[in-house]
Protein backbone atom coordinates (compact mmCIF):
# COMPACT_ATOMS: atom_id res chain seq x y z
CA UNK A 1 0.00 0.00 0.00
CA UNK A 2 2.30 2.52 -1.24
CA UNK A 3 0.46 5.35 0.22
CA UNK A 4 1.78 8.13 2.58
CA UNK A 5 0.48 10.92 4.71
CA UNK A 6 3.63 12.13 4.76
CA UNK A 7 6.99 11.48 3.58
CA UNK A 8 9.94 10.33 5.96
CA UNK A 9 13.17 11.90 5.98
CA UNK A 10 15.17 8.63 4.89
CA UNK A 11 12.72 6.72 2.97
CA UNK A 12 13.95 5.87 -0.19
CA UNK A 13 10.95 2.91 -1.02
CA UNK A 14 8.06 3.81 -3.87
CA UNK A 15 5.23 5.91 -2.39
CA UNK A 16 2.68 8.43 -3.36
CA UNK A 17 1.96 10.96 -1.60
CA UNK A 18 -1.22 11.95 -3.16
CA UNK A 19 -3.85 10.03 -0.58
CA UNK A 20 -6.71 11.57 -2.36
CA UNK A 21 -5.88 8.64 -4.91
CA UNK A 22 -6.33 5.91 -2.05
CA UNK A 23 -9.64 5.06 -2.39
CA UNK A 24 -9.18 3.72 -6.16
CA UNK A 25 -6.45 1.42 -4.89
CA UNK A 26 -8.69 -1.72 -3.51
CA UNK A 27 -10.49 -2.28 -6.74
CA UNK A 28 -7.09 -2.35 -8.82
CA UNK A 29 -5.85 -4.82 -6.43
CA UNK A 30 -8.79 -7.30 -6.41
CA UNK A 31 -8.57 -7.15 -10.31
CA UNK A 32 -4.71 -7.55 -10.40
CA UNK A 33 -5.24 -10.60 -7.84
CA UNK A 34 -7.32 -12.16 -10.66
CA UNK A 35 -5.48 -11.39 -13.30
CA UNK A 36 -2.83 -13.39 -11.31
CA UNK A 37 -4.31 -15.90 -10.13
CA UNK A 38 -2.89 -18.47 -12.01
CA UNK A 39 0.64 -17.35 -11.13
CA UNK A 40 0.05 -19.13 -7.58
CA UNK A 41 -2.12 -21.21 -8.17
CA UNK A 42 0.41 -24.15 -7.08
CA UNK A 43 1.38 -22.77 -3.88
CA UNK A 44 0.11 -22.99 -0.51
CA UNK A 45 -0.09 -19.56 1.46
CA UNK A 46 1.41 -19.39 4.51
CA UNK A 47 1.42 -15.29 5.52
CA UNK A 48 -0.53 -12.45 4.24
CA UNK A 49 1.40 -9.72 4.44
CA UNK A 50 0.38 -5.52 3.89
CA UNK A 51 3.27 -3.46 3.66
CA UNK A 52 4.20 -0.10 2.63
CA UNK A 53 3.90 3.12 2.47
CA UNK A 54 1.03 2.85 4.91
CA UNK A 55 -1.35 0.10 4.88
CA UNK A 56 -3.01 1.48 7.94
CA UNK A 57 -4.22 4.31 5.74
CA UNK A 58 -6.80 1.57 4.47
CA UNK A 59 -10.15 1.39 6.03
CA UNK A 60 -9.91 -1.90 7.70
CA UNK A 61 -12.95 -3.18 6.17
CA UNK A 62 -11.07 -2.72 2.94
CA UNK A 63 -8.45 -5.14 4.65
CA UNK A 64 -10.64 -7.97 5.48
CA UNK A 65 -12.33 -7.51 1.70
CA UNK A 66 -8.41 -8.02 0.37
CA UNK A 67 -8.43 -11.06 2.45
CA UNK A 68 -11.46 -12.46 1.82
CA UNK A 69 -10.41 -12.34 -2.13
CA UNK A 70 -7.70 -13.77 -1.51
CA UNK A 71 -9.23 -16.51 0.43
CA UNK A 72 -11.31 -17.61 -2.81
CA UNK A 73 -8.60 -16.77 -5.35
CA UNK A 74 -5.20 -18.65 -3.69
CA UNK A 75 -5.10 -21.79 -1.45
CA UNK A 76 -5.18 -20.07 2.16
CA UNK A 77 -5.45 -23.12 4.13
CA UNK A 78 -2.23 -22.64 5.84
CA UNK A 79 -1.99 -19.08 6.62
CA UNK A 80 -1.24 -18.87 10.03
CA UNK A 81 -0.12 -14.74 9.90
CA UNK A 82 -1.90 -12.13 8.45
CA UNK A 83 0.01 -8.73 8.84
CA UNK A 84 -0.67 -5.11 8.31
CA UNK A 85 2.21 -2.58 8.97
CA UNK A 86 0.85 0.37 11.02
CA UNK A 87 1.72 4.18 12.15
CA UNK A 88 1.45 4.76 15.87
CA UNK A 89 -0.85 7.79 14.68
CA UNK A 90 -3.44 5.87 12.83
CA UNK A 91 -4.19 3.10 15.37
CA UNK A 92 -7.00 5.38 16.99
CA UNK A 93 -9.03 3.86 19.49
CA UNK A 94 -11.49 3.75 16.64
CA UNK A 95 -8.86 1.93 14.31
CA UNK A 96 -7.97 -0.65 16.51
CA UNK A 97 -11.44 -1.74 17.23
CA UNK A 98 -12.44 -1.86 13.45
CA UNK A 99 -9.04 -4.12 12.81
CA UNK A 100 -10.17 -6.43 15.96
CA UNK A 101 -13.28 -7.52 13.17
CA UNK A 102 -10.99 -8.87 10.72
CA UNK A 103 -8.69 -11.30 10.10
CA UNK A 104 -5.41 -9.57 11.13
CA UNK A 105 -3.48 -11.33 13.67
CA UNK A 106 -0.26 -9.64 13.72
CA UNK A 107 0.47 -5.50 13.56
CA UNK A 108 3.73 -4.25 12.80
CA UNK A 109 4.71 -0.90 13.80
CA UNK A 110 7.31 1.84 12.37
CA UNK A 111 7.83 3.27 15.84
CA UNK A 112 11.44 4.37 14.97
CA UNK A 113 12.41 5.83 18.31
CA UNK A 114 10.35 6.75 21.61
CA UNK A 115 12.37 10.41 21.31
CA UNK A 116 10.55 12.99 19.51
CA UNK A 117 13.14 15.26 18.25
CA UNK A 118 14.55 11.79 16.90
CA UNK A 119 10.99 11.32 15.03
CA UNK A 120 10.78 14.83 13.98
CA UNK A 121 14.44 14.99 12.55
CA UNK A 122 12.95 11.89 10.61
CA UNK A 123 9.57 14.12 9.66
CA UNK A 124 7.30 10.92 11.27
CA UNK A 125 3.85 12.06 12.38
CA UNK A 126 3.16 10.89 15.50
CA UNK A 127 5.29 10.81 18.98
CA UNK A 128 6.44 8.85 21.56
CA UNK A 129 3.64 8.80 23.53
CA UNK A 130 1.46 7.70 20.30
CA UNK A 131 3.44 4.29 20.19
CA UNK A 132 3.19 3.27 23.47
CA UNK A 133 -0.61 4.15 23.27
CA UNK A 134 -1.31 2.32 19.95
CA UNK A 135 0.53 -0.66 21.39
CA UNK A 136 -2.04 -0.64 24.81
CA UNK A 137 -4.62 -0.32 22.09
CA UNK A 138 -3.70 -3.31 20.13
CA UNK A 139 -3.60 -5.64 23.11
CA UNK A 140 -6.79 -3.91 24.70
CA UNK A 141 -8.60 -5.64 22.00
CA UNK A 142 -6.66 -8.84 21.70
CA UNK A 143 -4.13 -8.16 18.86
CA UNK A 144 -1.14 -9.26 20.80
CA UNK A 145 1.18 -10.42 18.24
CA UNK A 146 2.89 -7.21 17.59
CA UNK A 147 6.38 -6.13 16.35
CA UNK A 148 8.04 -2.62 16.36
CA UNK A 149 10.39 -1.09 14.04
CA UNK A 150 13.31 0.87 15.33
CA UNK A 151 15.81 2.69 13.25
CA UNK A 152 19.57 3.20 15.46
CA UNK A 153 22.38 5.30 14.06
CA UNK A 154 20.98 8.83 13.60
CA UNK A 155 23.75 11.15 13.92
CA UNK A 156 23.37 13.08 16.54
CA UNK A 157 21.06 11.32 18.46
CA UNK A 158 23.19 7.90 19.13
CA UNK A 159 23.20 8.61 23.09
CA UNK A 160 19.46 8.41 23.24
CA UNK A 161 19.01 5.36 21.64
CA UNK A 162 19.23 3.32 25.02
CA UNK A 163 15.87 5.10 26.15
CA UNK A 164 14.16 4.51 22.66
CA UNK A 165 15.87 0.71 23.43
CA UNK A 166 14.37 0.42 27.14
CA UNK A 167 10.77 1.71 26.01
CA UNK A 168 10.65 -0.81 23.57
CA UNK A 169 11.47 -3.78 25.90
CA UNK A 170 9.23 -2.39 28.62
CA UNK A 171 5.97 -3.06 26.02
CA UNK A 172 6.43 -6.61 25.77
CA UNK A 173 6.14 -7.06 22.06
CA UNK A 174 6.52 -9.94 20.61
CA UNK A 175 9.36 -8.96 18.09
CA UNK A 176 11.87 -5.98 17.90
CA UNK A 177 13.63 -5.13 14.08
CA UNK A 178 16.29 -2.94 14.13
CA UNK A 179 17.88 -1.04 11.42
CA UNK A 180 20.73 0.99 11.10
CA UNK A 181 19.84 4.56 9.42
CA UNK A 182 21.32 4.29 5.37
CA UNK A 183 21.28 7.55 3.88
CA UNK A 184 19.91 6.89 1.04
CA UNK A 185 21.31 9.34 -2.32
CA UNK A 186 17.56 10.77 -3.42
CA UNK A 187 15.86 11.37 0.16
CA UNK A 188 15.82 14.11 2.37
CA UNK A 189 18.92 13.18 3.99
CA UNK A 190 21.13 12.43 1.21
CA UNK A 191 20.22 15.61 -0.18
CA UNK A 192 21.54 17.55 3.15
Amino acid sequence: IPFCRQICTYCDFYRVGAVSLLPALVPQMLIEMEQRADYIADKRLTSIYFGGGTPSLLPPEDIERIISRARELFDCSAVEEITIEANPDDLTEEYVARLAATSVNRVSMGIQSFDDEVLAFMNRRHTGVQAEEAVIRLRRVGINNISIDIIFGVAGFEERLNDTLRRAVALGVEHISAYHLTVEENTRLGLL
